[in-house]
């Protein structure tokens, strides 16, 4: 009853922020021709609704912490019942926040995981999580008593300025000589990260992209410093540390692995989808409760991204709502905890965070039992009566795991003995033959000799003792707890008390969150009534017409496709209606052309073994009044003349093509254009009538006539096309090209410069002669295989022509571009200074200065917003 309660409150402010969110669309839409007049509360406003949304529609989410190097990841693959579905390694690797949406899948089946789904930072967030390192640094400095003027250079940063992050690294730089050690690991760290904002935080920030899992297994670990293999970070010097980068221009369309390592530092979170089999973990039971993520985040304390890797677990965390912390059972007293529970706290100074607390002591299996400890533990299992205290009062680092366990939870009973690795183990003994639980690499570890020895030598006896404790105390925790260790590593009982959790507790949790980002968000609703209070007594300014408002869109819209047509220009090839480069249309007809050549035919077909046969021509008279060896073929090709003519004519017929398909290449551009602004056309075309051109004189001078005139060019680029045909002489070539025969031979000087074979001139009485035309002595070798000489003969002439044909496609290509950007060069900056000439634009709407204006609709959206009725009204 109360589940169904929340789920109903959560739809309730899901529609309250969902309203909200679609007026302010609408002042998206049609937002104010001047800067400054939206209040400056609407973009707070946006924010709170949005988390808002995102918490009342969101799944109960459960974050796993811990120190790194305490085993997190491999517990997620034990509780979905894969080992390695994320990097596991004994050094840390898990360097970002991963989100493991589960499903439930029927029947035995190993877990399968989709895709990987990388989101980077936003560029706010970047510079969010600078101010965030900048702050430790500035903490660590004064630790490592740098000089004053150092210490007053790095508080002076702001990371408002463009210029702040070649400032940081020449600090950075300076500061290096310090030895001290925990400055150096962050210096290094806030290098590593300023370098790759600077190489590609414009391309990949507010980007996320999906990548098989491959890539994202080995590009998503945590990056190992190839430097400190050989070196401690004391002895490095500052060039060793300066990443090497490859930056990037734009986005890349395909990512590899290099591409996650070299941008680490920039990526926020990875969200994967994981099939789970009911067989390992029944999640049926929260079903009311929503689905359920489990957030893994990084190991904290890892020195190569620790500051990095806490900025984005707090900011992660404002949306979890069960928190599993796991110990590490090999270093029991290690305080890491306690600064990740401090940390926690101080996140939610209001809350009494051990309710949602839950405890993982991690591999229990390794628990140091030294000093004689397992002898001590073989002596306590031979004790049928046991009492909790005797247990722990002789087993002393038992006793450190359970005190430290227990500082945390409200509820001890949520605390449990973790071993993954007995467990996957188990699972892998268990498991049918066609359900893997972990890779090959896995499973074949598990069957490395002595690997498991100790796990498996302690169970029995940590079962027996638990059930000692059991007999004396049926309500003893450890008892409990040591029996759950014993039965699967433990894993069966996380499983329980966290899908216990979430039912009880993180449906209530979840509404509690909603309901705290509904209470900002009502805060600066009441902010926003006030300044529009304000706004409505100030200088009516504000109010646009709605034509000026179509007008200014249509504008603002041209000139963003005029942008995007002008990088196209400087980026891309030439190409056909079909989208394909001309210069790849005109190198397939080339090859297809010299191919077809009738002279190929004519060798192939006079080959025998490889050699070229030339066969005895002539009438019967011919053979009687010449020797026999003195016949020739005049048919089949023997000398490089005999090719000259067929290769100057494709060159010719080439020319004819490129020029055509360079011409209707530029038509296609400019059709391509038109479409894509034609909805800007029509929400112009009313405006730009050429009689308003001599009132504008008359109104703004001649600069108001130059602004006007680059819109009149900008709205319809069908208008262009002659003259740039004309210009880029494509129509002159064209019809020189038609007055030459196709039986005449063009004498072009540039066929014979580009004729690749040795041809007959003044020097040579005739050019090459090939092989199989040499007249023959009985003495000469055996010729050599002619078919691979008529091949390679062929290539040369492809590439010969390839490369005049497309040096001439070049030079066309250059001139064509170059008058099209001749244009947009006049049009973009008109466009640009006409957008902001608010007097001009309100001529233009309504052919006269001063309008009688109505309320404008970004005006009245806002209003629309602070009307939506809050939800405790409802």
């Amino acid at each position: 009853m109360l589940n169904d309660m929340a789920v109903e409150k959560l739809q309730v402010y899901k529609k309250y922020a969902d309203d909200i969110l679609q007026n302010l669309e609408l002042v998206d839409r049609n937002p104010p021709p001047a800067e400054g007049s939206i209040p400056a509360s609407v973009a707070r406003i946006h924010q709170e609704a949005q988390k808002t949304k995102d918490r009342a529609s969101s799944f109960i989410k459960v974050g796993v912490m811990g120190e790194f190097s305490a085993g997190k990841t491999l517990l997620l693959g034990s509780l979905i019942g894969f080992a390695d579905a994320l990097p596991i390694n004994e050094n840390p690797t898990t360097g970002n926040v991963t989100a493991l949406c589960l499903i439930q899948q029927e029947g035995l089946h190993t877990t399968q995981l989709d895709e990987f789904q990388v989101h980077y930072l936003s560029q706010n967030e970047a510079k969010d999580c600078l101010r965030y390192m900048l702050d430790e640094v500035l903490n660590r400095a004064r630790n490592a008593r740098l000089s004053q003027p150092q210490i007053d250079a790095l508080s002076a940063m702001n990371v408002a300025d463009q210029h702040v992050w070649e400032a940081i690294i020449n600090w950075c730089e300076d500061a290096w000589s310090n030895k001290n050690l925990e400055l150096r690991y962050l210096l290094r760290e806030l290098i590593n990260f300023s370098h790759t904002y600077l190489a590609y935080g414009s391309a990949a920030c507010e980007k996320s992209v999906i990548v098989n899992k491959t890539i994202a297994r080995e590009g998503l670990q945590f990056p190992q410093i190839e430097a400190d293999k050989t070196k401690g970070i004391q002895d490095l010097s500052f060039d060793q540390i300066v990443p090497i980068l490859s930056p990037w221009k734009v986005f890349p369309e395909t990512f590899s692995t290099e591409d996650l390592q070299n941008t680490f530092s920039l990526v926020r979170r990875i969200d994967v989808t994981v099939k789970v089999s009911n067989k390992f973990w029944d999640l049926s039971g929260l079903q009311g409760a929503n689905q359920l993520i489990i957030l893994d985040f990084p190991g904290l304390g890892a020195p190569g991204s620790g500051v990095r890797d806490r900025y984005l677990s707090l900011k992660e965390l404002q949306e979890v709502q069960t928190i599993l912390i796991l110990l590490n059972g090999i270093s029991p007293a290690s305080d890491r905890a306690d600064s990740i529970f401090t940390m926690l706290q101080q996140e939610r100074p209001d809350e009494d965070l051990k309710d949602r607390i839950l405890i993982g002591v991690g591999r229990f299996d390794q628990l140091a039992l030294n000093d004689g400890g397992e002898q001590i533990l073989d002596k306590l299992t031979q004790t049928e009566q046991l009492e909790e205290t005797t247990v722990l009062d002789q087993l002393r680092i038992l006793q450190t795991a359970i005190t430290r366990a227990k500082s945390f939870p409200t509820d001890h009973n949520k605390i449990v003995f973790l071993s993954p690795m007995l467990s996957l183990a188990d699972q892998a003994k268990n498991s049918s033959h066609n359900v893997k639980v972990g890779s090959q690499e896995f499973l074949t570890r598990l069957d490395y000799p002595g690997y498991l020895d100790q796990a498996t030598r302690l169970r029995p006896k940590w079962r027996q003792l638990s059930q000692h404790l059991l007999k004396s105390n049926s309500r003893s925790s450890l008892g409990k707890q040591l029996r759950d260790f014993a039965e699967d590593g433990g894993i069966g009982q996380l499983q329980k008390i966290i899908q216990a959790h979430v039912v009880k507790h993180g449906l209530n949790q979840l509404l509690t969150d909603t309901e705290t980002a509904v209470t900002a968000l009502k805060q600066e609703k009441l902010k926003l009534t006030q300044e529009l209070e304000n706004l409505q007594q100030e200088d009516i300014s504000i109010i646009d017409h709605p034509t000026l408002l179509q007008l200014t869109n249509a504008i603002q819209g041209l000139l963003e496709k005029y942008n995007r047509f002008k990088e196209e220009l400087e980026t891309q090839p030439i190409r056909n209606r079909q989208d394909i480069p001309v210069t790849e249309v005109i190198r397939e007809k080339l090859k297809t052309n010299i191919y077809n050549w009738s002279e190929w035919t004519l060798l192939f077909n006079k080959i025998k073994n490889g050699i070229v046969v030339l066969t005895a021509q002539g009438s019967g008279s011919a053979k009687i009044l010449f020797d026999e060896d003195d016949l020739v073929d005049n048919t089949t090709p023997t000398t490089s003349d005999d090719f000259y003519r067929v290769f100057a004519k494709t060159l010719q017929q080439l020319h004819r093509d490129a020029n055509q398909a360079v011409y209707d290449a530029v038509v296609a551009r400019i059709d391509k254009l038109s479409v894509n602004i034609s909805d800007n056309y029509h929400q112009l075309k009313a405006f730009l009538l050429p009689e308003l051109k001599q009132s504008i004189q008359q109104q703004f001078g001649r600069e108001g006539v130059r602004l006007f005139q680059g819109l009149l060019r900008a709205h319809k680029p069908e208008d262009w096309q002659q003259t740039i045909l004309e210009q880029s002489n494509l129509i002159t070539d064209i019809e020189e090209s038609k007055l030459l025969a196709d039986d005449v031979l063009s004498e072009s000087p540039d066929f014979k410069l580009f004729f690749p074979l040795a041809c007959k001139d003044e020097r040579h009485i005739i050019g090459q002669v090939f092989d199989w035309g040499a007249k023959k002595h009985p003495t000469q070798p055996k010729p050599t295989n002619h078919q691979f000489l008529i091949l390679r003969i062929r290539e040369e002439f492809i590439d010969s022509a390839s490369l005049h044909i497309l040096q001439k496609i070049s030079e066309m290509e250059k001139k064509v571009n170059g008058e099209f950007l001749g244009i947009v060069d006049q049009i973009n900056p008109r466009l640009q200074d006409l957008s902001r000439n608010d007097s001009l634009l309100r001529f233009i709407a309504s052919g006269e200065q001063g309008l009688n204006p109505d309320k404008p609709s970004w005006l009245r959206a806002l209003e629309q917003v602070v009307s939506v009725v809050d939800p405790d009204s409802l």
